[in-house]
């Protein structure tokens, strides 16, 4: 086996006091997290500027439910988890640990869904990567 390199993608905050603690490096941050977002922490060179042009990935944090859940359910669902995520005390919390709320409806949460599996299936295919 040849030489290896350890490997981790992780949000910004999880890492930061690895980093922080000079136990490890951080070779490349893959999400560009602004405004509330950044504490000012000095992060290296991006994937991007390192040579991967126009790399972007996020994670992504949503509810699902069965196939045909009423829609009267999906609606108070999304109204409900809007209302507990406009809230200062979890605004304040996620803006902590380095993450945005950006809300949605059902439908856009759809759209990203289905756009992100056509964008990682062109990458699986390209790279013929296999399950383990």
């Amino acid at each position: 086996m040849g030489p290896s390199v350890a490997f981790t993608a992780s949000v910004r905050n999880a890492s930061g006091s690895y980093t922080n603690a000079n136990t490890t490096a951080a070779a490349s941050i893959t999400l560009t997290l602004g405004g509330s977002a950044a504490h000012g922490e000095v992060w290296s060179v991006t994937i991007s500027e390192a040579g991967v042009p126009g790399f972007h990935s996020a994670a992504v944090l949503g509810m699902l439910a069965p196939a045909r859940t009423p829609r009267a359910i999906i609606d108070t669902l999304n109204a409900e988890s809007h209302k507990v995520m406009k809230q200062p005390a979890t605004v304040e919390t996620m803006r902590r640990v380095a993450v945005d709320i950006e809300l949605s409806t059902p439908e856009e949460f759809g759209r990203l869904i289905d756009s992100e599996l056509q964008r990682w299936s062109k990458v699986i295919r390209a790279l013929k990567l296999k399950p383990l």
